[in-house]
């Protein structure tokens, strides 16, 4: 049996920005560029299996039969960069996961300087020795929501549906012409919030799967 030796993950990250700044086609054609880069590792596996956006964005931008490599199981990658899973029952399996810095990476996440002070007002707030005022906030932004913002929106209802595509290819058209702003982390709550019939159904629909093969199957 082989046993794992887990590395480390290297931390990919889109980087820092000032306040005020201005996210351009430009800013997006350097994080499509990054993307396709992390999606030509196994980690394209990993975003195919966690679903929902995460695989639609794989199936966008990785540039390999990636349904192939996700059906034919873990990738030899497992044993140094995978993640450990825990099923019911059984011991824990290794499969192809994502980091959570591979995951903002992949939504598209910046960390942006959100502090309400200018430069010039921080350098006062140091003369006068108020330096508690010149603390730095930071906010994420990001050209696409994280997954659990869409897990929870009416467009999760189990399977890709045709209003998630169409919601998908006109927020790709709008950041590609240079029309779409990127959003907070918890505004894309509100973005993506455009009813609430989808989200109940699914909530109803994974309870129930769950009760029945708990009940049944035992898993």
């Amino acid at each position: 049996v082989q046993v794992p030796h887990l590395l480390p993950s290297v931390r990919i990250t889109l980087g820092d920005r000032s306040r005020g700044a201005r996210f351009t086609k430009h800013d997006y054609r350097v994080y499509e560029s990054a993307i396709q880069d992390l999606l030509s590792t196994p980690k394209a596996r990993a975003a195919v299996l966690r679903g929902g956006l995460l695989w639609r964005l794989a199936m966008e931008y990785a540039q390999h039969d990636i349904i192939d490599e996700a059906i034919s199981g873990p990738s030899t990658d497992v044993w140094y960069f995978g993640h450990e899973f825990f099923p019911h029952r059984g011991p824990a399996v290794m499969d192809d996961g994502l980091s959570p810095d591979e995951i903002d990476l992949l939504c598209g996440v910046y960390r942006v300087d959100s502090s309400k002070l200018s430069h010039s007002i921080c350098i006062f707030c140091i003369l006068i020795g108020n330096v508690d005022a010149t603390e730095t906030q930071i906010s994420d932004m990001s050209w696409w929501p994280r997954p659990e913002y869409w897990m929870k929106s009416p467009y999760n209802v189990g399977y890709w549906s045709q209003a998630a595509e169409n919601w998908f290819l006109t927020r790709l058209s709008k950041i590609r012409s240079g029309e779409a702003v990127l959003f907070p982390a918890k505004k894309w709550r509100d973005v993506l919030r455009s009813g609430v019939i989808g989200s109940k159904l699914c909530n109803a629909v994974e309870n129930h799967s769950t009760d029945f093969l708990r009940k049944d199957y035992h898993i």
